[in-house]
């Protein structure tokens, strides 16, 4: 068997984060009630479905994965203890860290990680993750084993990814279907209750296990501590709103604030921001379905007349970074100068002819998006502008956020554009973007070019398979990214140790006495 994984000890060292010495602080700090403030309705937590970014600031607080990533999105150990994989790459063996309690009290083995499997691949939008897997086994209450129908060298990043991520769940929610589990997990915090449009409420896990293996946390993993009596992630749609809630006090925290707002709050004491940046990448996705953007030129026409530029001058404040790809430029995978010539291209000229050569008639584009995040309805009312130039009908239909993105999956209402956004996690975009937002179902090159993305052994290989994979986006225009969106957090001075990252970590954070 080859070992991948052993001691993280120098890992933690590595990543400079919290140290043990941190921890001495415990008795002083512990306690208290957290109010966040959300810019987003909130679902009741479960992992397996979830998708929005607001979603998964509450549910990793409640639910663990066999990994989780570091600060490098390398999979490391969570509710595992170690993992091996045999020399051909076909079988992976968790053996299960000992004595882990879920929220009910009762201990944590592998027919719980079996089940958990099981309904994931049952009910969750990114089941195609399991698509590899020919068995699983659960041979001892320790022991869990993956076997795949061929080697996957991206097999752990797959299953470790946040979104619909694979977290361990009691056996007696195998049959539940989504938003209808206990709600129940092994994290730091417990479910408590779910309020639609208003909370979500969580409290301390008394006989919370820590994961001994680290000297604290990492990533979303590592040795988490809970501070807190309670958190209560409360919805605030209006940036105002959420503002204001942690200028009287009524909240703590605050997510999504406008990069202009940010400045004036920085200037007051009792308020710290947390800049997190780059923080997800945004994007157009055009309707490959719907005339007139069922014509692949007009497509070009469209993705020639964007400016990126100005779309995210508007829509982000100034507070963005330009950039061609789907993924950031501190992955691996980044094409670096590859694809740039189809970016940003704000070419009036050349998409006018493209529009002549497609035979567009006036037909009428109806781009659709929403109030709730601000960025999107911006990036919509610049687009609409850029497409006016052309001589383009352009509408743009407001729907709740919901709706946008139960249409934005199922193709439905008659949309030609969309605006979305993505936390971009490597090659496993191709699963959360590319297949659920492009209404593209069937694509046989880009499907071979991602197989070799996931299944060459050699790094090299799988790069150049990536940048294959943007190029036949870009070539059919089913996506045009924008760039990379920051985002501002705020929160009331007396909350220590806050950090940024791509979900709230709200672990080994606590109040200042």
């Amino acid at each position: 068997m080859k070992r991948l994984w052993q001691g993280l000890v120098p890992l933690v060292l590595a990543c400079g984060l919290v140290t043990a010495d941190m921890h001495d602080v415990s008795a002083q700090v512990h306690g208290g009630d957290l109010v966040v403030g959300l810019g987003t309705r909130l679902n009741r937590p479960d992992h397996h479905v979830t998708t929005a970014q607001a979603d998964s600031n509450v549910a990793t607080h409640i639910y663990e994965a066999l990994t989780v990533f570091d600060g490098n999105t390398v999979p490391q150990p969570q509710l595992a203890e170690s993992f091996e994989v045999s020399p051909d790459g076909l079988t992976y063996t968790f053996k299960l860290r000992k004595g882990v309690k879920f929220h009910n009290g009762d201990v944590m083995d592998s027919g719980d990680v079996l089940a958990s499997f099981e309904r994931h691949k049952r009910i969750s939008p990114g089941k195609s993750v399991q698509n590899n897997i020919a068995q699983l086994s659960a041979p001892d209450p320790d022991t869990f084993v993956i076997t795949l129908k061929e080697a996957q060298p991206l097999f752990l990043e797959m299953i470790t990814a946040l979104q619909y991520r694979v977290v361990v769940i009691p056996a007696e929610d195998r049959e539940t279907e989504a938003a209808a589990n206990s709600g129940v997990g092994t994290g730091p915090y417990k479910f408590v209750e779910h309020v639609a449009d208003a909370h979500v409420k969580l409290a301390r896990f008394e006989d919370y296990v820590p994961d001994e293996h680290y000297d604290g946390p990492i990533g979303t993993g590592g040795k988490r501590t809970p501070y807190f009596d309670t958190i209560t992630f409360r919805v605030a749609v209006e940036g105002s709103a959420r503002v204001a809630g942690v200028q009287t006090g009524e909240m703590h925290v605050a997510d999504n604030i406008p990069a202009q707002a940010s400045e004036r709050l920085s200037a007051d004491p009792n308020i710290q921001v947390v800049d997190v940046m780059p923080f997800a990448k945004v994007f157009t996705v055009l309707h490959t379905g719907n005339a007139p953007t069922n014509n692949l030129l007009v497509r070009r026409a469209i993705q020639s007349a964007i400016n990126a530029e100005d779309t995210l001058d508007v829509a982000m404040e100034g507070f963005y970074q330009l950039d061609h790809s789907f993924l950031f430029p501190s992955s691996p995978y980044h094409p670096k100068e590859v694809g740039k010539d189809l970016y940003n291209q704000g070419n009036l000229e050349k998409a006018k002819a493209l529009l002549n050569e497609a035979g567009y008639k006036g037909e009428e584009v109806k781009i659709m998006t929403n109030a709730n995040y601000p960025f999107m309805e911006n990036s919509a009312l610049v687009l609409q502008q850029q497409l006016m130039a052309l001589g383009m009908a352009v509408e743009i239909e407001m729907v709740d956020w919901p709706t946008n993105v139960a249409r934005r999956t199922d193709g439905e209402g008659g949309w030609n554009i969309t605006i979305s956004s993505s936390t971009a996690q490597g090659p496993l975009t191709y699963f959360t973007v590319f297949k659920n937002y492009a209404q593209v179902k069937e694509d046989a090159i880009l499907d071979e070019a991602y197989s070799r993305v996931v299944g060459s052994p050699d790094l090299e290989d799988r790069k150049k398979a990536w940048i294959d994979v943007e190029a036949r986006v870009a070539d059919q225009v089913y996506l045009v990214p924008s760039g990379n969106r920051g985002m501002k957090i705020i929160a009331s001075s007396k909350v220590k140790n806050l950090t940024g990252w791509e979900t709230l970590r709200l672990w080994d954070v606590w109040f200042e006495n």
